[in-house]
């Protein structure tokens, strides 16, 4: 894909990461030691208020990272991108959004801190048993998110993905 390509503005906002892991694994986390990476879909919240907005961040997140900076560039490197929700806001929306995925059902946060070591939430990494299982969360825990399908490149209007 190309910058070219990519359909994230370059305003502010917050973001949602659904990623799939393969195969069980362990990855160390920077400061916060090993996490178990079993085979099913993760969700992965964060925000982007700085220069360059959603598209400099999401960008970032369409590559594995050759030196991991934050806790999901490593969780990144044994995961494949399925895709990205976003929504423009200049309101740092991802404590919100962890606390609905915190209590959307089959959801649980993998380990703690992950992703919120600098806010007071319990983490921003969540955790689904099944492959594919971001579509009906996203669409009930965080309606309104424009869904971009890393996989196909093809952006799906998300009020259409409980159809998918």
């Amino acid at each position: 894909m190309t910058i070219d390509n990519q359909p994230f503005p370059s305003q502010p906002g917050s973001y949602v990461l659904a990623l799939s892991a393969p195969r069980a694994t362990s990855i160390p986390v920077g400061r916060l030691g090993d996490l178990t990476v079993t085979p099913g879909c993760y969700l992965y919240v964060g925000s982007a208020l700085g220069a360059g907005g959603l598209a400099g961040r999401l960008l970032h997140h369409l590559r594995v990272a050759a030196r991991p900076h934050w806790h999901i560039d490593y969780l990144r490197a044994v995961t494949e991108l399925d895709a990205i929700g976003w929504l423009a806001s200049p309101e740092r929306l991802e404590h919100t959004w962890a606390q609905a995925l915190v209590q959307a059902p089959g959801c649980t946060a993998p380990m703690p801190r992950f992703g919120a070591s600098d806010c007071r939430c319990p983490a921003h990494l969540f955790f689904l048993p099944a492959h594919g299982a971001w579509r009906q969360v996203l669409a009930h825990a965080l309606p309104g998110l424009n869904i971009f399908l890393t996989r196909s490149t093809a952006v799906l209007n998300p009020l259409e993905m409980d159809a998918a």
